[in-house]
């Protein structure tokens, strides 16, 4: 199963951008690292050198054949104001893919499983629900399930409008539905996107739904809730601080209802029913 390998490579600046209030679009090339599954992540070397600590950014798009990479990040330490000075040609040295995915039926794996997917339930639709810097999680998600789940919908809440990214102007985003909410009003619904979400769900009443989710704790833990109430699978991708990405200093460990569980190797997918959200 050589495409699972971690493999480390110097990557090189394409572009580096501010898309939106202190987000910026990482574009990478020469990123030599086999599959990469939605829900998986690469950690980049420091920049700031007094950080042993490597920064850990969800893949917003891969070309393996291309080995070509985006990410997004937003600038709020020391080592993201610094990545903010890249310029086009430098190098980053940068490791990955890490953690487990999503497969094409919206079952997480680890990498390098052989089981089969399951078959999609017919009639179920997808929904994709994100806050703040959790949409960068999910674009990959979106391209794999949009083969099974044509009804894909996506769902992307935030503060307000200047501090969103225009995501219907990304050229590598899957055409589907998105549907904006922000608390201030600026954009789309007014108000959170979990009162958005129970608002389409009364909408579509007895509609089944595979719901994926990534973005603030609170919010994540609201959807988990709802997901729950309305006997939806909901899976979440968890993001934190992280130390090595690949599962030995233990920094990232969680409890969870099946015990102890590391989020950058058994996770960042899991299954909603077995986060204890009171613990993380």
């Amino acid at each position: 199963m050589d495409d699972f390998k971690i493999q480390a490579c110097q990557a090189r600046v394409r572009s580096n951008k501010e898309d939106a209030k202190n987000i910026f679009r990482l574009e990478l090339e020469g990123c030599k690292m086999g599959i990469a599954k939605p829900g998986q992540f690469v950690c980049l070397a420091p920049l700031d050198h007094s950080s042993a600590m490597a920064r850990p950014f969800s893949i917003f798009f891969y070309d393996m054949f291309a080995g070509f990479l985006v990410i997004y990040y937003k600038a709020v330490g020391k080592n993201t104001e610094l990545m903010k000075s890249l310029q086009a040609g430098q190098s980053i040295k940068l490791w990955g893919p890490l953690g487990n995915g999503i497969s094409s039926d919206g079952i997480p794996r680890l990498p390098g499983d052989l089981h089969k997917d399951i078959p999609v339930p017919e009639g179920v639709a997808a929904w994709l629900i994100c806050g703040g810097m959790g949409f960068a999680s999910l674009n990959l998600a979106i391209r794999e399930l949009n083969q099974f789940f044509p009804r894909s919908v996506l769902f992307y809440g935030g503060k307000t409008k200047s501090e969103m990214v225009s995501l219907d102007k990304d050229p590598y985003r899957v055409n589907q539905e998105i549907i904006v909410a922000t608390e201030d009003g600026t954009a789309g619904y007014t108000g959170l996107v979990t009162d958005l979400f129970v608002q389409k769900i009364l909408e579509n009443p007895g509609k089944k739904i595979l719901v994926i989710t990534c973005g603030p704790k609170p919010m994540m833990a609201k959807v988990a809730e709802i997901c729950e109430g309305q006997e939806f699978d909901c899976y979440v991708i968890l993001e934190t601080i992280m130390a090595c990405g690949i599962g030995v200093c233990l920094g990232c460990s969680i409890k969870t209802t099946a015990g102890m569980k590391r989020i950058c190797h058994d996770g960042p997918v899991f299954d909603a029913k077995e986060v204890i959200w009171d613990e993380i």
